[in-house]
């Protein structure tokens, strides 16, 4: 949040404001759909049989995993597993 409060020099509360008011969403809501389409982007273009849905979760950064699969079955209506075995 500071990082992006500085390069938008904006307090935390504006930035709030703005992203409820053009979004509808918390810049932390908007960063975790924005991490949680890259991990759908890497299970869709994913080749390799022996990567797990754990390692993409870490590599966007999500360390608890029941979270990250609660996040992602809610907003693509799938458990992510089932998304990484539909491209192998």
């Amino acid at each position: 949040m500071a990082v992006l409060c500085k390069v938008a020099d904006l307090s935390e509360r504006s930035l709030e404001y703005g992203f409820q008011e053009y979004l509808g969403i918390t810049p932390i809501q908007y960063l975790r759909v924005l991490r949680l389409n890259g991990a759908r982007l890497d299970f869709l273009s994913n080749i390799n049989s022996r990567t797990k849905v754990s390692d993409i979760a870490l590599t966007w950064g999500f360390l608890e995993f029941g979270r990250f699969a609660n996040n992602y079955r809610q907003l693509f209506q799938e458990r992510p597993s089932v998304t990484l075995k539909t491209m192998m």
